[in-house]
Parts: C-alpha cells; sequence; structure tokens
C-alpha cells in the first residue's frame, strides 16, 4: 500500500501555479486517478483539457423483453437452461 501511495504522490503537475500529484489532481477534479493518468502519460492531453474535461459515462442500454410464460419456458425446455442462462445468451446476442 505505501509503495502504491509513493507511485501515485511522485508525479508532480503543476497547473494554474499549483503543483500536486495526479492523485491529489485526481481527489480535486473527482476525475478518476487512472483516467488522469491515461489522459495525461497515454493519450498525451494537454493538462488544461486532461484536468477539466467531464468524465464521459457510457450510457447504459436497457432492453425490454416481452414475453409470455409459456413460451420463455418452451425456449427454456429446448436449450435446457435455466432462466439466468437464457437471458444471458440472449444479452450476449443482442444488436442495438
Amino acid at each position: 500500500m505505501a509503495t502504491n501511495n509513493y507511485i501515485r504522490n511522485s508525479i508532480p503537475i503543476t497547473f494554474n501555479g499549483k503543483t500536486q500529484s495526479i492523485y491529489k489532481w485526481a481527489l480535486e477534479t473527482k476525475i478518476p486517478y487512472t483516467t488522469l493518468l491515461q489522459r495525461i502519460r497515454h493519450s498525451k492531453w494537454d493538462l488544461k483539457r486532461a484536468l477539466t474535461e467531464p468524465v464521459r459515462h457510457k450510457e447504459k442500454a436497457t432492453v425490454t423483453l416481452k414475453i409470455s410464460k409459456p413460451m420463455l419456458q418452451q425456449l427454456i425446455n429446448e436449450h435446457k437452461s435455466d432462466i439466468k442462462t437464457l437471458l444471458e445468451s440472449i444479452i450476449r446476442n443482442l444488436t442495438l
């Protein structure tokens, strides 16, 4: 744990006249540490963009399937699986 904190605290970043670690910038900006690290080190974003651009959250798809109980039971019987396994299979094969 101490090593982890040392690494997080050992990368000084100066922005708008203030110098602190990426870890502390993450706490201050509410941008996840790994996101900031990715933006600055790997994606080569400039500091202003990395520290001020909001994190985009991926939208989660919601699908409603209307199926009668007899039809569901028939599908379960045909595929020899339980409801959870059947639903996971349906979800895996959805094309949005």
